[in-house]
Formats: C-alpha cells, sequence, structure tokens
C-alpha cells in the first residue's frame, strides 16, 4: 500500500480530508 493509501485506514476523516485538499488543488 502507498503511502496515499494507509493514512485513510487510520484515520477516516481523512479521506474527507483527501476530497477537499484534491478539490482545493484543482482550484475549485
Amino acid at each position: 500500500q502507498t503511502g496515499g493509501v494507509a493514512p485513510h485506514a487510520l484515520d477516516p476523516h481523512a479521506a474527507d480530508r483527501l476530497w477537499e485538499y484534491a478539490a482545493g488543488t484543482v482550484g475549485r
């Protein structure tokens, strides 16, 4: 598992933060 996959298993909220981060990256 890559570093981008493991964290979400430890912190369920990390997935939500990931989407928010991704959205911010595309400038949405």
